[in-house]
């Protein structure tokens, strides 16, 4: 039964830990779809401040000439019902951190769950092995396959979830909720009540 366990095995795990890689990728993608997706909005709250100033600026400079008569008081008019109040929730960077959190825990999981799969078939390897020297004339045919086909493949597919590891630990996180209402805050509101 360990053989048959072993041999299902090796032919599933390379495959498992390129799809945990696959993923792995695919979550460092969607982080930086985050962060360009923060600094579009840091540019756009930024000219947003720049252009609510500028507006704020032109209808004073409009009412003050208008009043002194240094412009016919219908010539220019200010500059209204142009609303650029950022709307909470229209976009929310609070939210697609937190699902991507969740998506970097579930990912984390998979290793540990898999290196522990794994750690359980190399024991099941040694088990094949012990066995084997109980059939002589088999011993060498089986101790060969498994030192060239199994124990290799399990050791790669190991060492691959490392790496996968130490990828997913590079990539940073928001810590507390705190930190995701306050950058959603900030994403929103950026300068918004210096505004009069």
């Amino acid at each position: 039964m360990n053989i048959v366990e072993l041999i299902i095995a090796s032919q599933t795990i390379h495959r498992f830990s390129n799809n945990t890689r696959l993923h792995a990728s695919s979550l460092n993608n969607h982080f930086e779809a985050l962060r360009n997706t923060m600094g579009l909005l840091d540019y756009t709250n930024r000219q947003n401040t720049g252009l609510k100033a500028t507006i704020k600026q032109l209808n004073q400079l409009i009412y003050h000439l208008s009043h002194n008569n240094t412009i016919p008081r219908d010539s220019v008019e200010m500059i209204r019902d142009i609303d650029l109040t950022a709307k909470p929730g229209a976009i929310s960077i609070a939210k697609q951190f937190k699902a991507f959190q969740d998506t970097k825990k579930l990912l984390e999981k998979e290793c540990d769950d898999f290196k522990i799969s794994i750690a359980d078939h190399i024991k099941k390897a040694q088990e094949v092995r012990n066995i084997s020297l109980k059939v002589p004339d088999k011993t060498k045919s089986v101790i060969e396959w498994l030192d060239k086909e199994i124990i290799p493949s399990l050791e790669n597919a190991r060492n691959m979830t490392t790496e996968l590891e130490n990828a997913i630990i590079a990539i940073p996180v928001i810590q507390t909720e705190n930190e995701i209402d306050k950058l959603s805050m900030e994403s929103i509101n950026y300068e918004m009540d210096n505004d009069d």
